[in-house]
C-alpha cells in the first residue's frame, strides 16, 4: 500500500511521456482525414435535411444580425 507521501508525489508529478506514446505522423494524418470526413458528412446531412447548403445558412444568419 502506498504511503501518503508517495500518493501525493504521484499526484504532483506529471506522467512521463515516451516516444512510444507520442502521436505518429501517420496517426495525425488519419485524424485529419476523419475530421474532414465528419465535416463533409455534416455538410451533406445539412443539405439533405434542409435543402440548403452551408453558405445559404450563413447568409441567412448574417442577415438576421448574427456575427461570428
Amino acid at each position: 500500500m502506498a504511503t501518503a507521501k508517495e500518493t501525493r508525489d504521484r499526484a504532483i508529478r506529471p506522467p512521463a511521456v515516451s516516444i512510444e506514446t507520442m502521436a505518429k505522423p501517420s496517426d495525425l494524418k488519419d485524424t485529419a482525414k476523419s475530421w474532414q470526413t465528419m465535416v463533409d458528412s455534416n455538410h451533406a446531412l445539412l443539405q439533405r435535411k434542409s435543402g440548403h447548403d452551408v453558405s445559404w445558412w450563413v447568409e441567412r444568419a448574417r442577415a438576421a444580425g448574427l456575427k461570428k
